[in-house]
């Protein structure tokens, strides 16, 4: 006797599986070690960030996920790459049919310094000094000092309106205002955020860097960073200084350094493979601080007569130390930009040093085999 046929649900029509269409990443080669990686990002193989260009090929990939526990599992891209020319024109890559922008540029620049003018044969009237001594050393004939309501802040903002009108850009267009500074207007706010005020950038957040010399290569180097993260962001990178208020007047071995002024540069993106910051370098040493160092007005030496009296809120520099150490860091700083970006002494057609010191500039030129004329 046949079976009686079995009555069955109705079961559920299976959901045709979809494949979702990824753009692929743009994936440069290491510098290092050559292995692909992603652009700005640390090299799994080495940790290295620096890469070489690498043209993305146009071909579609595509990833199946797979859902479990109602979360979208890991996924691997296939690409093939192929590299482009070896060198220091930066990642370009494809990716969803356009160019990815990852280097900044400066759209213009800017400067400005007070009105008051102190020469070496003013100097010669405050301390035992000669206009012939100076100028041998540090190559000095003149430096710029403020005067009555001019101020860190003002000073900045005066520059940066110049650089804005070089790069055709308006101050509510600005998205961020970086100022190195070690002669703010005051402790709190801070003199990025007075900038902005300064110069109606509404839109813009702005903060400071405290690292004296270096200052505007840190803040820089910070504007580039950001650059890179938005391509289309316009960033101002200042750096200002009044640092007659913190010299010590009769102290010759430094008072014949330091004066006041503020530059400034807009920086924006770019997709142009030969234009644009190819790398930047930075580095510090805490272990000698005592070189090169203002000793009161922070929480260990804070403010009182005592301190006033001292002058201890003016720079105290071992000049001898400070030259040997110039030299060296200055130089080997310079070489690691160079071999980063597989250049030699013999490319680099303009070498701006940021130095009060001629002496420690050729010395410096010197090492590097850059001749004068450069």
């Amino acid at each position: 006797m046949p079976l009686p046929k079995r009555r069955h649900s109705k079961s559920r029509s299976r959901k045709k599986r979809t494949h979702y269409k990824l753009e692929p990443p743009s994936l440069s080669l290491c510098s290092q070690c050559n292995e692909p990686k992603l652009p700005h990002h640390a090299c799994q193989s080495c940790g290295e960030y620096k890469g070489r260009e690498v043209i993305q090929t146009e071909e579609e990939t595509y990833a199946t996920p797979t859902v479990s526990g109602g979360s979208l599992q890991p996924f691997i891209f296939l690409l093939r790459v192929r590299t482009g020319r070896s060198g220091p024109r930066g990642i370009v890559g494809k990716c969803g049919g356009g160019a990815i922008v990852n280097r900044s540029i400066i759209l213009g620049t800017g400067s400005a310094v007070p009105k008051k003018i102190l020469t070496n044969q003013d100097l010669e009237s405050m301390v035992d000094t000669s206009d012939e001594w100076i100028s041998s050393r540090t190559g000095v004939k003149q430096r710029h000092i403020a005067g009555e309501g001019d101020t860190t802040s003002l000073l900045a903002a005066e520059a940066t309106r110049r650089a804005l009108e070089m790069a055709g850009v308006q101050p509510e267009e600005v998205d961020m205002i970086v100022v190195s500074t070690t002669s703010p207007d005051m402790i709190m706010p801070n003199t990025g955020a007075l900038v902005q005020k300064h110069l109606g950038a509404s839109n813009a957040f702005g903060f400071d860097v405290y690292a004296a010399c270096a200052g505007f290569v840190y803040a820089l180097t910070i504007a580039d960073k950001f650059v890179k993260d938005k391509p289309e962001s316009k960033v101002v990178a200042i750096g200002a200084e009044l640092l007659s208020y913190i010299t010590d007047w009769q102290d010759r071995n430094t008072c014949v350094l330091f004066g006041d002024a503020a530059g400034s540069v807009v920086l924006s993106g770019t997709n142009d493979g030969d234009r644009g910051i190819l790398s930047t370098h930075l580095h510090s040493d805490g272990r000698l601080w005592e070189l090169l160092h203002i000793p009161g007005g922070g929480v260990v030496y804070p403010p009182s007569a005592e301190m006033a009296e001292r002058r201890d809120y003016c720079i105290r520099m071992q000049g001898n130390e400070v030259f040997k150490h110039a030299v060296r860091s200055m130089a080997d700083v310079a070489q690691e930009a160079l071999t980063a970006n597989q250049l030699g002494p013999d490319d680099i057609d303009l070498f701006i040093p940021h130095q009060a010191n001629i002496r420690i500039m050729k010395k410096v030129a010197e090492r590097l085999e850059i001749s004068p004329d450069r």
